[in-house]
């Protein structure tokens, strides 16, 4: 009786197996990822470092105030903090082409101080939010020319904004100490060329106050102001607020 061998039977097949990474490769990737991050956020702190720096600060911010109100800026310190603060020092802000080159008639305003609270987290992404404005001596200088009747600050070129797109945007706080406005008039002399005119101070006024946005009406300020006479009294107080998204102002003389 002969034998029959059964055929051999194929083997099961077996379903395809996805690759798994390998741990080492992986372990490898995310320490690149780590070491190009921490590359990157040491870029960022090191140019922030270098911009912050009063040296390479302040004549970038002095070019930017110049651009922002048409004028010739110059500032003597800033300093920039990572809390978030801007802190000038020795502003001066000139006319950059005034019609008149008497001594005097292009100095328009200087301030001694000028602190500006940002929002440092919006810095970062370009985004310049003001959260407060602390400004200390500043001074406004209003020169007359008596032949032509002008003052120097119509001489600024400030950009024009109107239409029912625009809106004044103020910080939340504003605070103004030891403000003057110093009213004046260039001497007139028989001299040909007016850079030999100088002028003289006619009235100053003297003011400090505080600017402070409502909580319950965004947009809305409470205005306190105070004028001073000439030793340093209280001579008007006066109380109110400010509505930017309807330009509205109501004062009452205290």
């Amino acid at each position: 009786m002969s034998h029959v061998t059964p055929p051999h039977s194929a083997p099961p097949a077996t379903t395809a197996q996805v690759a798994q990474p390998h741990p080492r490769r992986l372990r490898r990737w995310l320490l690149r990822g780590a070491f190009a991050l921490a590359f990157l956020l040491s870029v960022l702190l090191a140019l922030g470092y270098y911009y912050s720096r009063p040296r390479q600060l302040t004549p970038l911010i002095a070019g930017l105030i110049g651009r922002g109100v048409g004028g010739s800026a110059q500032l003597d310190h800033a300093t920039f903090n990572w809390d978030g603060w801007l802190t000038l020092e020795g502003l001066e802000i000139d006319l950059p082409h005034p019609q008149n080159h008497a001594p005097g008639y292009a100095r328009l305003f200087d301030c001694e101080y000028l602190a500006v609270r940002l929002d440092i987290g919006r810095v970062w992404r370009g985004v310049i939010d003001v959260h407060e404005i602390d400004i200390r001596q500043p001074q406004l200088h209003l020169v007359e020319d008596p032949t032509t009747g002008r003052l120097n600050i119509e001489d600024l070129p400030l950009p024009r904004r109107s239409g029912p797109g625009f809106e004044l945007r103020l910080p939340p706080h504003i605070s103004l100490v030891g403000a003057r406005a110093r009213f004046a008039t260039l001497d007139s002399n028989t001299a040909t060329a007016n850079t030999d005119r100088a002028d003289h101070t006619t009235a100053v006024l003297r003011l400090s106050g505080e600017l402070r946005e409502q909580p319950n009406h965004p947009r809305r300020y409470d205005l306190s102001l105070q004028t001073y006479d000439n030793d340093a009294q209280v001579d008007t107080q006066l109380s109110g607020w400010i509505d930017t998204t309807q330009p509205s102002l109501n004062l009452d003389l205290a």
